[in-house]
């Protein structure tokens, strides 16, 4: 039986986005930050080059935009500073030139490897950390990834924390000021 529910529970981490709902990536797939902890002046820095909305924080984001294009995987990691999950969407007339990889493993090289929406579901109350078994994870849970790019251009992003009434847009410049 908990073979069952394993096989259950790893399937639904891993549910492909169609049309069925977005990708969905769990607390099994999470990253916690190495040691030493980054310094408080570290965190100002990264968070100017980030874009926060809906409780979700897009890691180094904004460097996209200065930088010379380059077909393929731009890394951004991803934090929700909540417990409820928060789902991302890539509008649709940009999904033929962007896409989201944040399945642990896949490393997409091409947009149609990768995903038009995820859903990040972060670690419940009470997770301890993997790195350090004696602290609890807290209220902010990490993923690596990143976005597949075969085009420079603005993407638009739908952003919608659980139980928010409507999804924030965001646009994301790749080699572009949108």
């Amino acid at each position: 039986m908990r073979f069952l529910v394993a096989v259950l529970v790893a399937g639904v981490a891993a549910a492909p986005a169609g049309a069925a709902g977005p990708r969905v990536v769990g607390c099994s797939t999470h990253v916690e930050a190495g040691d030493p902890p980054p310094t408080a002046k570290e965190v100002r820095e990264a968070r100017r080059s980030s874009v926060t909305v809906a409780h979700l924080t897009l890691w180094g984001v904004r460097n996209a935009r200065g930088e010379r294009f380059r077909a393929g995987t731009w890394k951004a990691g991803v934090t929700v500073a909540d417990y409820r999950p928060v789902t991302v969407r890539v509008a649709s007339r940009d999904r033929g030139w962007v896409g989201l990889d944040y399945v642990q493993g896949r490393d997409a090289r091409r947009v149609a490897e990768a995903d038009p929406a995820v859903r990040f579901e972060p670690c419940p109350p009470g997770t301890r950390r993997f790195t350090h078994h004696d602290e609890l994870l807290g209220p902010e849970t990490g993923w690596a990834g990143g976005f597949v790019v075969a085009r420079p251009g603005c993407a638009t992003l739908f952003v919608r924390h659980q139980g928010a009434a409507h999804s924030v847009r965001v646009r994301i410049g790749f080699s572009a000021r949108c």
